[in-house]
């Protein structure tokens, strides 16, 4: 059995994502070998088209941690908010979002209540 080609262009790859899932996730690698070293991250892009929270990046976690994160916070802002915001509220979620500003940073440093304040922003927004 012949596997498919997974080598797509770049913009293929974002373009189908955005119509995937309506906004897309761009990983960048740590820098090991710059002084000082810097972490990996990752960032959304179409956040605000989609839905109508900033586009986030997340630090220090890997791709697959920084897209299950960051489609919590995009079922948040698409309704799914007030489950979120009774289980941050309760402490069983561990992330810190912070209110809607131009771009949010969600740190790996987790609190309840930084998730229910991005919870009721989405709401407010």
């Amino acid at each position: 059995m012949e596997l498919p080609d997974f080598h797509i262009p770049h913009a293929d790859k974002i373009e189908w994502m955005i119509e995937t899932d309506g906004w897309a996730l761009e990983p960048v690698a740590p820098d090991t070998a710059s002084e000082p070293p810097t972490p990996g991250y990752a960032y959304s892009i179409g956040m605000p088209d989609a839905v109508g929270f900033p586009d986030v990046a997340v630090f220090g976690l890997t791709p697959v941690a920084t897209k299950g994160l960051v489609t919590l916070v995009a079922d948040a802002c698409r309704g799914a908010a007030a489950q979120v915001a009774v289980a941050a509220m309760s402490g069983q979620v561990a992330a810190q979002w912070p209110a809607k500003d131009e771009v949010a940073a969600v740190a790996p440093a987790p609190t309840a209540e930084g998730m229910a304040k991005a919870v009721v922003a989405c709401l407010a927004g």
